[in-house]
């Protein structure tokens, strides 16, 4: 039987169980989207640089010769 009590702790926690879940899976994905992708691209960006910084110097001719380049 649906006394007053019951529903009273029914509009309380039915409320808080479809949030929680909701806003936890949110955080989640807002923590993968800004965070991790943000340090990987950088990671990425660096490991461009030192792949740059390795094929220059040991193809110098690129220096000199646009069409090596």
């Amino acid at each position: 039987m649906r006394t007053l009590r019951f529903r009273i702790l029914l509009s309380i926690l039915l409320p808080v169980v479809i949030i929680v879940p909701v806003v936890a899976i949110g955080l989640s994905y807002l923590l993968q989207t800004q965070v991790l992708v943000a340090s990987i691209s950088q990671r990425i960006k660096f490991a461009k640089a030192v792949l740059v910084a390795d094929m220059s110097s040991s193809r110098v001719q690129i220096w000199q010769d646009s069409n090596e380049s």
